[in-house]
C-alpha cells in the first residue's frame, strides 16, 4: 500500500486507485509507520512529500514488488510454455540406455527447459533429495509420491564382431560357458545369466577374466573386444571410432526389474515436469516391455 501511496502522490489519489476509503488507506500508512518507528511521509494539506526514511523504504519496497511481479510472470509463463530446470535421477542402465534419446529430443522441442541428470545407484526420494523426477526399480513402498510405470528394461548379450570371429558366435545359451564373459557386481559369488527365450528360461553359469562394477565399464570392455557383455537392449549409438557391438542370441533376453517414474505429489505440477513425464512414458511404451500408463 505504501508504494501505491508514494507513486500516486498522496493518500487521496492512492485511495481512489485502490477503490478503498481514504480513512482505511491513511490508517494503513499510520500502522506501517508505527511498526517501523519512523515517519515515512510529511503530512501537509498543501503538498505530499516522502521523508528520507520514506525514500529509502520506497526504493527497497519497489524492488520487492518488482521481484514479486517477475515471479508471478514466471508462474504465468510456466503454465503455457515449459521453461526452467528439471532435476532427474536414474540408475546407470536407464540413464545410459533409455533416457538420452528422449531427453535430447525434449530439450530441442522445449529450448527454454534445462535438465540435470544425476546417475546414482542409491535409493532416491524425490522430495527429500530435491528431484523433480526419479526413475526407480522394483516396487515402491512410499505412497506419498506419484508413480508411473515404465515397464521393464531388458538386457541382451553383446560382443564385437572381432571377438566373435576369434572365439565363434554362441548359438545356444549353453555355449556361453565356453566364452569369456564380462562380469558385473562384487566377486565371491557364482555368476549366472538368466536368459528367457522361445523354449522358456535357462540359467547359465558364466565366467570371465574381467569384472566391472558399472554398466559403462561393461560397455567399454565389450567394445574393446574383451568378451560377451550383458547390456540393455536399447544401447546408445557407439563411438564411431570403435567397433559396433552386435547382439548375440537375439531370441533371448534377461528380464529387468520393473522401472517406475516417481515424482512429488504436488497439487500443481509444473508444466515442464508434466511434459517431460509424458515424453518419458511415451518413449518407454515403445521401448520397454509391459510399459503401461497409470
Amino acid at each position: 500500500m505504501f508504494v501505491r501511496i508514494a507513486n500516486a502522490g498522496g493518500v487521496t489519489a492512492a485511495a481512489e486507485q485502490l477503490k478503498r476509503p481514504k480513512s482505511s488507506v491513511s490508517r494503513g500508512l499510520s500502522q506501517l509507520e508505527a511498526e517501523l518507528g519512523v515517519e515515512l511521509v510529511v503530512r501537509s494539506s498543501r503538498r505530499f512529500r516522502l521523508t528520507e526514511a520514506g525514500q529509502v523504504f520506497l526504493r527497497t519496497a519497489s524492488k520487492g514488488i518488482a521481484a514479486l511481479d517477475e515471479a508471478r510472470e514466471e508462474i504465468r509463463i510456466d503454465k503455457t510454455t515449459p521453461h526452467g530446470l528439471v532435476r532427474v535421477a536414474a540408475p546407470a542402465n536407464v540413464a545410459t540406455a533409455l533416457l538420452p534419446p528422449v531427453l535430447t529430443t525434449f530439450v530441442r522441442n522445449y529450448p527454454k527447459v534445462k535438465i540435470e541428470l544425476s546417475v546414482t545407484g542409491r535409493q532416491v526420494d524425490p522430495v527429500r533429495d530435491g528431484f523433480d523426477l526419479v526413475v526407480a526399480a522394483g516396487k515402491l513402498t512410499d505412497s506419498s509420491s506419484k508413480v508411473r510405470s515404465l515397464g521393464t528394461l531388458d538386457a541382451g548379450v553383446y560382443a564385437t564382431a572381432t571377438y566373435l570371429r576369434e572365439y565363434d558366435t554362441p548359438r545356444r545359451p549353453g555355449d556361453l560357458v565356453d566364452h569369456d564373459c564380462i562380469l558385473r557386481g562384487p566377486s565371491g559369488k557364482k555368476d549366472r545369466w538368466r536368459l528367457t527365450g522361445p523354449s522358456g528360461t535357462v540359467v547359465v553359469p558364466v565366467d570371465g577374466h574381467l569384472r566391472v562394477d558399472d554398466l559403462l565399464g561393461a560397455m567399454a570392455a565389450a567394445a574393446a573386444h574383451g568378451g560377451l557383455a550383458l547390456l540393455p537392449l536399447h544401447l546408445p549409438a557407439s563411438d564411431p571410432k570403435q567397433e559396433a557391438l552386435e547382439r548375440v542370441l537375439p531370441d533371448y533376453v534377461v528380464r529387468g526389474e520393473t522401472m517406475q517414474l516417481v515424482y512429488p505429489a504436488l497439487r500443481h505440477t509444473p508444466l515442464r515436469v508434466t511434459k517431460l513425464i509424458e515424453a518419458i512414458v511415451a518413449h518407454a511404451q515403445g521401448n520397454c516391455p509391459s510399459s503401461t500408463r497409470r
